[in-house]
């Protein structure tokens, strides 16, 4: 079992494999430490900080079912830049998780997949951002 993420428009395509839905959550906590958000502590992850309280263009991808629904072109063209700024800050292997827990460090091997995920993320959502493809992520 595990997520996986579709190009949507009449048809499916496969984009691109997510991680399995714990990996895919391991994902989505380094990169919102990035932005100073703990999603232990977020309203829908078991805390009680309403969405409302944190400013980030990565909230369409952080606050969003682990296992259905959809990102739409509006929302990946927000998270480009963002993404593409994390990016070049862990291609680099600077990776704020490190600073924040630094009991329990990234392994080389995370970093390095995190990274990945991260690039497959970009390259999703830059197909997406342009309207003329008419497109969507579907979460399946």
């Amino acid at each position: 079992m595990g997520l996986d993420i579709m190009f949507a428009r009449t048809e499916y395509e496969h984009a691109f494999r997510a991680g399995s839905y714990s990996g895919f959550g391991l994902f989505r906590d380094v990169l919102a430490v990035e932005e100073d958000i703990v999603l232990d502590e977020m309203y829908g992850f078991g805390g009680t900080r309403q969405w409302a309280s944190v400013e980030t263009p990565l909230e369409p991808l952080l606050n969003h079912s682990d296992c259905d629904g959809e990102i739409y072109d509006w929302q990946a063209e927000q998270m480009l830049g963002r993404m593409k700024e994390i990016y070049s800050l862990w291609k680099n292997g600077h990776f704020s998780w490190d600073r924040k827990y630094p009991k329990k460090k990234l392994s080389d091997e995370d970093k390095s997949w995190y990274t990945d995920s991260l690039a497959r993320w970009i390259k999703a959502c830059e197909r997406i951002a342009n309207p003329d493809n008419n497109e969507y992520l579907l979460f399946a």
